[in-house]
């Protein structure tokens, strides 16, 4: 899958540091007082081709297919064409390669794993063809799916020059440079931290450690890096910071210069979906059917990132032999991330087919509702050359508690999302015994996602994501994903092609503005298929291609350096299965 879970899930800490770094005027669809939490809709809402083989080599199409396991994730009405009891497994290996190019440096990275895509077990109950009644008996089964798999490894490394010159966004605050550093993100996240409250206040509180909430891990960014010498703050009245030529406000420390910038991120995980349901059959003309589906998702994110100080362009309060003293400098950001959640869905379908070769499917799951967990751990640190004096002299306070260059975070928070309902419809036609075609439609809107959450154990605030509630709302937007497909038999060997289109959950003026949130998906797909009296194997390939941005601290990358993506993700299964 794209790198869902890069923005895929993008962690909570960058999509903060996102909504504090950015003016409303420049980006108003993000709400303010969001947390960022609103990027788990995209995450968790959309899928990739699943099945079996049989059904990802043909787009993955489900909805009036039938006759396959697949039923239970896609369909359940398909679960009462079935006329045999059947056991499966799909193993598969998945490779995801990524291209990202970096101020016109392309680096290739990439990662494969193996996983189980599907497996399952249906156990059939016809009536017998002699036997006469409308009702045709049916089939119950149980099947575990995978939705999604964030599997995924990017980075980038260049040189990235500084550019000198300040901007002044309004009245209350400004923002140094059309920068290009870490240490500029964190002067323009500290500056907007202390818009709207007294920045005395949130100046001491970054001092003594005191009031740094883990629902805003913004606050406890600027508090590490304050920590690390990274930025110093100068109060109200007191005076302000050479650079800060607006007063007040948070500044740098080391001189100006162009950076070596590397990133590495690396993403894990898969959403899984266990099924249990049934499904019958009314004269072989009208199947219906119904399904109980348990979700579960894990999700791993490791960022390191880090910036080497190479040539000087601006000394700022340093003289010029001392400022060349701190070329050299390193500054490393570590973050990981990890969410953990599961969650329940129901489906209701049918299958009318008003001719033996037409069959119209249609399909309705309810709102998925999710129940997550998600920690965030960063460590934020700075090595200097042996030759430059410590930055600590700068300081307006220098007298730290400790000897603390080095700090880290942990923030473990629960909530709750419900994901939107789908609604899909399919036909299928089929050419005697020859082969069949099939294609599909399912709609989803993504503005219908929600975060809630019982409790905030800082505030008590009720309405804690009203904010990021209205964020999906502003940036997100109804889509229609289509799948389609056929199969041509010769004796017992099936030859199958299909492709999936997934659309873009963003509306276009949000993705338009960043061009990195498309999260558009075009898959192709293929496979073969053998049938015997009690054996089955089916292999498909997926081909998957998309593009996006990767950014390593904010999830828009206007303040941040951030890398165009090429995507590719291929997928191979195999599924093997026993009639009886």
């Amino acid at each position: 899958m794209q790198t869902f879970f890069r923005n895929a899930f993008a962690s909570a800490t960058a999509a903060a540091a996102l909504v504090l770094a950015l003016p409303a005027a420049s980006f108003a669809q993000i709400e303010p007082g969001s947390y960022g939490y609103y990027n788990n809709a995209v995450q968790l809402g959309q899928t990739d081709v699943y099945g079996t083989a049989r059904t990802q080599a043909m787009g993955g199409s489900r909805i009036a297919l039938g006759g396959d396991i697949s039923s239970l994730a896609g369909n359940p009405a398909g679960l009462g064409m079935i006329k045999r009891s059947q056991a499966m497994i799909s193993p598969s290996i998945m490779s995801n390669s990524t291209s990202s190019t970096f101020i016109n440096r392309t680096l290739d990275d990439g990662r494969t794993k193996f996983n189980i895509a599907n497996l399952g077990l249906v156990i059939s109950a016809p009536k017998d063809e002699l036997v006469e009644g409308s009702w045709r008996g049916g089939s119950f089964g149980v099947s575990m799916t995978r939705l999604a798999n964030y599997n995924s490894q990017q980075s980038y490394s260049a040189v990235n020059p500084a550019v000198i010159g300040y901007q002044k966004i309004n009245d209350n605050y400004s923002l140094p440079y059309t920068a290009n550093s870490y240490i500029d993100y964190l002067v323009r996240l500290g500056r907007q931290q202390g818009i709207g409250q007294s920045v005395a206040v949130l100046g001491d509180s970054i001092k003594n450690g005191a009031n740094i909430t883990p629902l805003n891990p913004a606050q406890s960014e600027i508090y590490q890096a304050y920590r690390a010498y990274l930025l110093d703050y100068s109060p109200p009245g007191i005076g302000s910071r050479p650079d800060d030529i607006y007063g007040n406000y948070f500044g740098r420390i080391l001189p100006l210069g162009d950076m070596q910038q590397t990133m590495i991120r690396k993403t894990s995980g898969a959403t899984n979906q266990f099924d249990i349901g049934g499904g019958g059959n009314i004269n072989d003309m009208f199947y219906f059917g119904a399904s109980l589906g348990i979700v579960s998702t894990w999700y791993r994110e490791e960022t390191v990132y880090r910036e080497t100080l190479v040539n000087i362009k601006d000394s700022l309060h340093f003289t010029g032999a001392t400022a060349n003293k701190y070329i050299g400098t390193s500054l490393l950001r570590q973050q990981n991330m990890s969410t953990d959640g599961q969650g329940v869905n129901v489906k209701l379908g049918v299958i009318i087919r008003p001719i033996p070769q037409l069959r119209i499917g249609l399909n309705w799951q309810s709102a998925s509702a999710m129940y997550l967990q998600q920690k965030s751990w960063m460590k934020v640190s700075a090595t200097y050359p042996t030759a430059a004096p410590y930055p600590d002299s700068l300081l307006y306070y220098p007298n730290l508690p400790g000897d603390d260059r080095t700090v880290f975070l942990q923030n473990p928070f629960s909530y709750n999302l419900n994901l939107p309902m789908k609604t899909s419809v399919g036909l299928v036609y089929q050419f005697n015994k020859q082969g069949l075609i099939t294609a599909e439609a399912e709609y989803l809107d993504y503005t219908q996602s929600k975060l809630s959450y019982d409790t905030d154990p800082t505030s008590a605030n009720p309405n804690l994501f009203n904010a990021d509630n209205q964020t999906i709302k502003n940036i997100h937007q109804g889509v229609i994903n289509l799948r389609g497909g056929g199969e041509f038999r010769v004796d017992k060997v099936q030859f199958r092609l299909g492709a999936a289109y997934t659309g873009s959950p963003y509306k276009s003026n949000y993705s338009d503005s960043f061009n990195y949130l498309n999260k558009e998906v075009i898959s192709y797909t293929g496979g073969l298929g053998y049938r015997a009296d009690s054996f089955f194997i089916d292999l498909s390939y997926v081909m998957s291609n998309y593009t996006s941005r990767v950014s390593a601290l904010d999830a828009s990358g206007q303040f941040s350096p951030q890398a165009n993506i090429k995507g590719h993700t291929n997928n191979v299964v195999v599924t093997t299965g026993f009639t009886f």
